[in-house]
């Protein structure tokens, strides 16, 4: 069974980690190139993390805590992220093309039980 767990600032428990048993959260600070949300999915270039669209990025990190622009945030680089939530973070659906490319950096999601 998943441990749900809240790792990042945010307080009470948000629905965002799924698991820490399957896939360690390790975490790097990045610059949010805009406002971003906790359990935002964006893509990392030189530092800078842009939000994620529906089309498949590299270097994905899902955002731990609340940023305005031009913030610096910690962002994990790995992690099993529950999907519904990273969504409604993002503002996207979770494209299978998105999903696969995010495996490649030690990112998944489960649905919610």
């Amino acid at each position: 069974m998943a441990s749900f767990e809240n790792l990042g600032t945010a307080g009470a428990y948000d629905n965002l980690i799924a698991d820490t048993k399957v896939v360690t959260a390790l975490t790097e600070v990045v610059t949010a190139a805009s406002d971003m949300t906790r359990g935002t999915l964006a893509t990392v270039a030189g530092g800078k993390a842009t939000k994620a669209t529906a089309e498949a990025g590299d270097n994905y990190v899902v955002i731990t805590d609340d940023v305005k622009a031009n913030g610096k945030v910690t962002a994990y680089k790995s992690g099993n992220f529950i999907r519904q939530t990273v969504e409604a973070a993002t503002g996207i659906e979770l494209t299978e093309a998105v999903e696969e490319a995010a495996r490649k950096d030690n990112i998944s999601f489960v649905d919610a039980n």
